[in-house]
């Protein structure tokens, strides 16, 4: 029985190794494309022949549509990051297949009610957003699969704990949110 568990312990943290790995790949390259982004903007203002009032867009000219957008996907992102989602969703009695699937189904549902959204953001800001969507689900799978179904669900919470406290730069929502505050700065 030790040796079970030592077992299962090595592939854990070969599991949340390889997550990590991941997760720095995944974000490395999300934030080129953000500083690519950046500068193309920085760029596209002052190569512009517009004048100074003609490039800067008033308030009150601003769509409440699009900021209103940029606040629900802000939430959104918050609501769907794995320190968030599992404070709010304690595994209690449920196996880990139980667990997996309620969080899944949090994300999805949260990313579902929120996907008209799309339309009043840039392309860029939706893809973060679904990147974070993404990134969550492969690491609760990912976790879930290591595991086993049949454990207790509380292994898979403390495996997303161990996760997050192994590295706390292994979530993209916190890129995700910097992403959307600079589109609505963009817009004031």
């Amino acid at each position: 029985m030790l040796e079970r568990d030592t077992i299962q312990f090595i592939a854990l943290i070969v599991l949340l190794l390889i997550v990590i790995t991941y997760l720095a790949i995944v974000n490395n390259n999300l934030r080129k494309t953000i500083t690519t982004l950046f500068a193309k903007m920085q760029s596209s203002q002052n190569s512009s022949n517009l004048s100074a009032n003609q490039q800067t867009i008033s308030p009150k000219t601003t769509s409440p549509l699009v900021l209103q957008a940029i606040e629900r996907l802000t939430i959104l992102a918050e609501r769907i990051a794995l320190p968030n989602l599992i404070q709010r969703n304690p595994p209690g009695v449920l196996n880990t297949q139980q667990y997996k699937e309620l969080l899944i189904a949090q994300i999805v549902g949260e990313f579902d009610y929120n996907l008209s959204q799309q339309i009043y953001v840039s392309t860029t800001a939706w893809q973060a957003v679904t990147n974070l969507k993404d990134q969550n689900i492969f690491i609760i799978n990912q976790i879930a699969d290591t595991i086993g179904n049949n454990a207790a669900g509380i292994q898979a919470y403390n495996a997303i704990v161990d996760l997050l406290q192994a590295n706390p730069q292994s979530s993209l929502h916190t890129v995700v949110v910097e992403v959307l505050r600079h589109e609505a700065q963009q817009m004031l």
